[in-house]
């Protein structure tokens, strides 16, 4: 069974929970993104599959092999891992090419696979090139190449797109999910940042005090966060107190279908992109700020004792009455954290 996992995986540092319980499924040949703050634990669960960090119980599969277990460890060495860190950690007296043939063992450089890698990650053109000598995006995509080279039976990134600016950063996602497609290496990428997460991968694991929150489709989880937490680090949000009446939710802006919905009260989730300025829509508001963001405006929008935000693509004068209607409807996210 062609298995990537971990189960029930525990891992403390002096006394301090990293991960509590931590249970998740990589679909191999897929790219999956662990989303979370600083702190919340993404990074020691890299290092576990990695074998870089010991956990204190739990199970990782790699490949369908157990890879540790209270019985059974595999050195990192062994395990068949690539790793792209956040600041690349080349080699700084070593050429390019022999940077990527570095896991490869000594005589290594003129092995076909160097090129391969290379040309893969688009860096043939550097290869008797020193790192010194290398932008920013190049050194990561000679990173993601050494970390290929094996080829790895499976590939982790760790912040990959850290300090890069931002034209830079979407080239260089785009071509790291190219590589991934073309190479169909079971990879999974912790960050902190949702675009990167969203963009990249084919299944997206919130986590959070050590502790995964909610998986699934990057749709279903940004269109359906399970709890307040993951609705906010996923996006921008406004966040709607209601009353259940009937199967309507009753909130200060307007009455929302909640089929379903059990006890007395709720909290719906509204994203920017599904408030719009129309000009018979059902809820009046008043323009409070307008913020410019580059591609649109982020709008701030006061709504009877309510604030909502929206996105626009022109410019809004602060104080201007407007007729709101929200499409598709709010969404109810978990009141309790801890059910998710």
């Amino acid at each position: 069974m062609n298995r990537y996992a971990v189960e029930d995986l525990t891992l403390t540092y002096r006394g301090a929970t990293a991960l509590a319980g931590v249970s998740l499924e990589f679909p191999a040949g897929r790219i999956s993104a662990v989303l979370g703050p600083s702190g919340c634990g993404k990074t020691s669960l890299l290092r576990a599959l990695a074998g870089l960090s010991v956990p204190d119980a739990g199970r990782v599969f790699l490949g369908g092999e157990m890879a540790n277990d209270p019985r059974v460890r595999i050195p990192p060495e062994a395990r068949g891992v690539g790793m792209v860190f956040q600041d690349s950690l080349l080699w700084p007296h070593l050429s390019v090419r022999k940077n990527i043939a570095f896991p490869l063992g000594r005589a290594s450089a003129a092995d076909p696979r160097v090129e391969v890698a290379a040309r893969a990650c688009e860096v043939e053109h550097l290869l008797d090139r020193l790192p010194a000598g290398l932008s920013g995006g190049e050194q990561r995509r000679v990173a993601v190449a050494r970390a290929i080279v094996g080829p790895p039976r499976i590939l982790l990134l760790d912040e990959p797109l850290t300090g890069l600016d931002a034209s830079l950063r979407v080239r260089l996602l785009s071509a790291i999910r190219d590589i991934q497609r073309r190479l169909g290496v079971t990879t999974v990428c912790v960050t902190h940042d949702q675009e990167e997460a969203l963009g990249l991968s084919d299944r997206v694991s919130v986590m959070n005090a050590g502790r995964v929150l909610q998986s699934g489709t990057p749709e279903e989880v940004y269109s359906r966060p399970r709890g307040p937490f993951v609705a906010a680090f996923l996006g921008v949000s406004t966040f709607l107190p209601a009353t259940l009446d009937g199967g309507v939710a009753v909130t200060g802006v307007g009455r929302f279908p909640a089929p379903g919905l059990a006890g007395e009260r709720t909290t719906l989730l509204v994203r920017p992109e599904t408030v719009r300025v129309v000009p018979d829509g059902e809820i009046t508001g008043r323009v409070v700020s307008c913020l410019y963001r580059g591609d649109r405006w982020l709008v701030r929008y006061s709504v009877a004792e309510q604030e909502l935000l929206g996105y626009s693509d022109r410019h809004m004068n602060e104080g201007a009455d407007v007729r709101l209607a929200i499409s598709p409807h709010p969404v109810p996210v978990a009141e309790d954290e801890t059910r998710c």
